[in-house]
């Protein structure tokens, strides 16, 4: 797999949620349409939060060893990083966990986010970098798609910021933007 690419895809994804951060308010950040919904502000913090729970978590865990290179990913990991090399267009729900990246709290300011963004935009260039240079072949467990190595566990990074635009666009139509 090759994660230049991988990063490319990545950054043109990003680029979108980095760059519209300043259209909005602390205030329209976290408006929410309805009481169990998320607001904007919530998806930026899962974005940031989930990428540092599960892939920084999971992306080390195959660096790091050979655990579970014999296992594979299911049926719908096959679907979303080989075929599609997508989320399909539906809304996904996790079950309820106590996972901050699940659970994420309004931002406290637009500076929060911003720096959050730089962090996870910084780790994906240092993980492109550390998956050419790495010689294991570990996996480790998605909670949807089964055993992904780590080539596979960094395009699903970019993959899950594509994924967030349609909730994003949504809601852009309630904010009125």
């Amino acid at each position: 797999m090759n994660n230049e690419k991988s990063y490319t895809k990545f950054l043109h994804y990003f680029s979108t949620w980095e760059k519209e951060l300043g259209c909005y308010t602390l205030d329209e950040l976290c408006r929410k349409p309805h009481a169990e919904s998320w607001s904007l502000g919530q998806v930026y913090l899962h974005l940031i939060d989930s990428f540092e729970e599960f892939r920084e978590t999971k992306l080390d865990k195959c660096l790091q060893s050979n655990e579970n290179q014999r296992k594979k990913k299911n049926f719908r990991g096959f679907l979303v990083l080989g075929l599609l090399k997508s989320f399909p267009p539906i809304k996904i729900k996790f079950p309820t966990t106590e996972s901050k990246a699940f659970n994420p709290a309004q931002p406290e300011s637009k500076d929060e986010i911003q720096k959050g963004l730089q962090q996870v935009k910084a780790k994906m260039k240092e993980y492109q970098i550390l998956l050419s240079q790495n010689k294991n072949q570990g996996k480790a467990s998605h909670p949807v798609l089964s055993y992904l190595d780590g080539n596979e566990w960094y395009l699903l990074a970019g993959l899950h910021f594509k994924h967030h635009l349609r909730q994003k666009k949504r809601l852009d139509i309630f904010l009125g933007k």
